[in-house]
């Protein structure tokens, strides 16, 4: 069984949803017991770029040059990674599909307007 530095457990792969936001897929892969509130807790999440993120204080907060770093991604990268790796097969870690962005009408863009006003303009027009 891997063995983290600072009692990170590892998550395996599938176990939990994948998150998608703004083009990056955040799965799930291994979570901290935080030390100073026993009821809380921490993911480290593999990104779909080949980064880790993590969900404290210490990842959302700071963000030095060089990239973000907490203790919980320095713990999972350096003790927990490769053993989620090879849970999930070897298989890199899912990658986001984009949805295409919808296409603005150009009188919508233009104009405007509520939905009551575009009903009165096709009854004038004699459009049912």
């Amino acid at each position: 069984m891997p063995s983290s530095r600072i009692g990170g457990t590892l998550i395996p792969p599938g176990s939990h949803p994948s998150n998608q936001v703004g083009g990056k897929v955040y799965t799930p892969a291994a979570r901290y017991s935080s030390k100073s509130d026993p009821t809380r807790g921490y993911n480290v999440c593999e990104v779909n770029d080949g980064t880790t993120s993590c969900d404290c204080m210490g990842w959302t907060r700071r963000n030095p040059p060089g990239g973000r770093t907490c203790r919980h991604t320095e713990d999972y990268e350096l003790t927990l990674r490769a053993d989620w790796n090879a849970l999930n097969n070897g298989l890199p870690v899912p990658h986001a599909t984009l949805a295409p962005e919808p296409v603005v009408q150009a009188g919508v863009r233009e104009k405007g307007g509520v939905l009551s006003d575009l009903l009165k303009k096709l009854e004038e027009d004699g459009v049912k």
